[in-house]
């Protein structure tokens, strides 16, 4: 299979808000000429340098199995970061038929349900997805584990659930998308400017798709989610074979459960007992997907997948990032936006160049950068939403745009480092000021002054 390639939108938002950052900070320290300034230009420039490294046209998508512990951190002889690049042929995936669980690592997609959709999938967020084997289908971990789980315990009843999609590609997502719009009459979902140049109706043995390899006949029309918002996008949802066509939206549907259950052992069972594992039917009038809700009971929990993994960062992808942290227990923690995993520090961490550069530490809440914007952090060090200042009222250290700070705050020394001193203070006018170093600021005086240490 091929995967979509193309410039993320995460680099693509970086190459666009970074390059003039570091142009402003530039700006910044020529303009105020403080050592206070310099310190800031200083560890911020670390932080940006390390997101600005996903500034480039690369594949979007990456699907690789995570390497041993070994070499999970080296560049392979052809320079390619190992698990962070290539394109997954699902021939090789599905050469092993049989549940394995090494952990893959996946570009999933949760996208907001949009008033329309354009059908491309740009600008959904990136999440990173650990789906394993699962009879030749990537699912995700819990999702597999819960599945197995149902499926032995469907078995020992003499009942066969056969696993038929799991995890889908933006590329693959976008394909049934196109194929839906096509066959369907309902356009109500499609933006203004798309229902106004929708093609007429056609049969589904007429349509075809194209995802930027040529047009390709279409094998099924049925209903799909707009590219970035299905569930199969996350591996959370799995279609299981029940050998019952689709439901009909102009009938009763509740005659054609019955038909169905009557029709097939599968769906019989799954009616009766899927709740009981975390399964929930979310597509009315599709009998064979099923969607795994922890949330709404996890059932009873096991399965052969309860994998450890080495803690780490994930492996570099082809843009240069690493956009999370491999957990012990094989989850992902996503970095978030401008926000990349680091291990120079210690424990991987996410860092970003706005909350948290892996030196000074976490700064939570609203920060005012040299330029004049403001960024607003959370306690864990992530990026919530930047405030653009206007030019005339460039924000300041004691709050918002164009505040005076004049007499707004206590002169004090600032918080103490990691080495236990504090290494600046901060005067009445809400101006920091960086000691020279080897010295550190104490309150011992009238007023808080920078000493040797």
């Amino acid at each position: 299979m091929t995967l979509g390639r193309g410039v993320s939108p995460q680099s693509r938002m970086r190459c666009l808000v970074i390059v003039p950052t570091l142009l402003g900070l530039f700006a910044a320290r020529e303009r105020q000429g403080s050592e206070t300034m310099l310190l800031i230009l200083k560890l911020s420039v670390i932080g940006l340098m390390v997101v600005m490294l996903g500034c480039g046209s690369e594949p979007e998508v990456a699907f690789g199995p995570l390497e041993p512990p070994a070499s999970r951190h080296a560049c392979e002889a052809e320079g390619q970061s190992p698990g962070g690049s290539g394109e997954l042929d699902l021939a090789t995936f599905k050469a092993g038929l049989t549940t394995d669980c090494v952990p893959y690592v996946v570009d999933g997609y949760q996208g907001p349900k949009d008033v329309c959709c354009r059908g491309e999938g740009q600008g959904m967020p990136v999440v990173p997805v650990t789906v394993v084997n699962v009879g030749g289908k990537p699912v995700e971990i819990d999702t597999a584990n819960a599945f197995i789980v149902m499926a032995n315990a469907a078995a020992s009843a003499g009942v066969q659930l056969s696993l038929t999609r799991g995890f889908r590609t933006m590329k693959k997502q976008m394909e049934h998308w196109q194929c839906y719009v096509c066959a369907t009459t309902s356009v109500s979902n499609l933006c203004p400017e798309d229902q106004a140049v929708k093609p007429p109706t056609k049969a589904c043995g007429a349509c075809t798709y194209d995802v930027g390899d040529g047009p390709k006949p279409c094998t099924s029309c049925n209903l799909a989610a707009c590219p970035g918002e299905s569930n199969h996008q996350m591996g959370i949802a799995v279609d299981i074979s029940t050998t019952c066509d689709q439901f009909s939206n102009w009938e009763p549907i509740q005659p054609q459960i019955e038909a169905c259950i009557a029709k097939s052992t599968a769906f019989a069972w799954l009616m009766a007992n899927g709740n009981n594992y975390g399964f929930y039917r979310t597509v009315t009038i599709e009998p064979w997907h099923w969607v795994y809700k922890p949330w709404l009971g996890a059932g009873p929990g096991g399965g052969p997948c309860n994998a450890t993994c080495e803690l780490g960062c994930l492996p570099l992808n082809d843009n240069g990032d690493s956009t999370g942290i491999l957990n012990a227990d094989c989850s992902v923690t996503s970095c978030g936006l401008f926000g990349s995993c680091s291990e120079a520090f210690g424990e991987p961490e996410c860092i970003s160049a706005f909350c948290n550069d892996g030196l000074s530490g976490v700064n939570a809440g609203e920060q005012c950068m040299p330029w004049g914007d403001i960024v607003n952090c959370g306690a864990d060090g992530q990026l919530i939403e930047t405030v653009d200042c206007p030019d005339d009222a460039p924000c300041t250290l004691c709050g918002g745009c164009g505040s005076d700070c004049t007499g707004a705050c206590e002169a004090a020394c600032l918080a103490p480092s990691e080495n236990g001193y504090s290494l600046g203070f901060k005067d009445a006018n809400c101006v920091e000021t960086a000691c020279p170093p080897w010295t550190a600021c104490t309150d011992a005086g009238e007023s808080p002054e920078c000493l040797s240490i």
